[in-house]
């Protein structure tokens, strides 16, 4: 996004998500679940991502976002 090359996937079991890397080391990504991964949910998350913008860590704390600890394994599917 914003110039950078991006990819869609369906590999959260029929959700679908963006990534990019808007800074060397920093891969960002938006997904969705519910419906199934076709050009109109593509193309929405390419405007939904087209409006991000980076922030600071200091920003993202100040959001006082919650954290879960989780596995993201992408590469194992029971």
């Amino acid at each position: 996004m914003n110039g950078k090359p991006a990819v869609v996937t369906s590999a959260f079991g029929g959700n679908g998500a963006l990534a990019w890397e808007p800074v060397p080391g920093v891969v960002a990504y938006i997904g969705y679940s519910g419906a199934l991964l076709d050009e109109g949910a593509v193309a929405a998350l390419r405007r939904l991502a087209a409006r991000t913008r980076l922030l600071s860590p200091e920003q993202w704390q100040a959001t006082s976002p919650t954290t879960n600890d989780q596995t993201n394994d992408l590469g194992r599917f029971d």
